[in-house]
């Protein structure tokens, strides 16, 4: 995966056995210097940089353990979650339920691949590897 960094995230519910846990979630946005954050934390830009900053809403891919208690959650990719980052800072984390399609474009690339959310939450521009990100323009 190369570098990364982590976000920390305390107290994460499943949603399928409602045990709670603390998470160590790797993440490819920003500055992926082996940075721990936690939710709460600004993104540091400048050294092995993945994404765009400055984006007000932002989904991106994160990768860690499966449900403590359970190995789910169920109906989901077990160790997969969406990190929400608002303003290049990490707002919210929460197991992946298949809400955003980071393969769309019919690529899977974890080195690039994030969704900008307009302020109702739906997506408005495609991944970074999709050329309509570069002029500014919508898909």
């Amino acid at each position: 995966m190369g570098m990364f960094s982590t976000v920390m995230v305390h107290g994460l519910e499943c949603p399928t056995c409602h045990h709670r846990g603390d998470y160590d979630v790797q993440i490819k946005f920003g500055g992926c210097a082996m940075d721990d954050l936690e939710v709460g934390d600004a993104l540091r830009w400048g050294a092995y940089d993945y994404g765009e900053q400055g984006h007000p809403h932002v989904v991106t891919p994160g990768w860690g353990e499966p449900c403590h208690d359970c190995d789910g959650p169920e109906n989901s990719v077990p160790g997969r979650f969406d990190v929400y980052v608002d303003d290049d800072v990490v707002t919210r984390v929460t197991w992946f339920d298949g809400r955003h399609d980071y393969d769309r474009d019919g690529t899977h690339n974890p080195n690039t691949e994030f969704i900008v959310l307009d302020g109702h939450g739906s997506r408005s521009v495609a991944a970074r590897n999709d050329p309509s990100m570069w002029n500014g323009t919508e898909s």
